[in-house]
């Protein structure tokens, strides 16, 4: 019965350890695409903010 019981506890254990884990893993990988999109997308704007500000400089007046 002592036996059977330990090996229930470890088989729960196992099993929220393991989804631990994997949610773990799966908000990393969510933050990870987050910041690829929020850096793309900065860049993006840096960039239109530049052609804008180069086409005001060297626009014929």
């Amino acid at each position: 019965m002592a036996q059977g019981l330990r090996l229930f506890s470890f088989d729960l254990k196992s099993i929220i350890t393991h989804r631990l884990h994997r949610d773990t893993a799966q908000t990393l990988c969510t933050q990870r695409i987050f910041y690829c999109i929020h850096h793309t997308v900065a860049l993006f704007l840096e960039g239109l903010i530049d052609i804008h500000i180069q086409q005001k400089l060297y626009a014929p007046a």
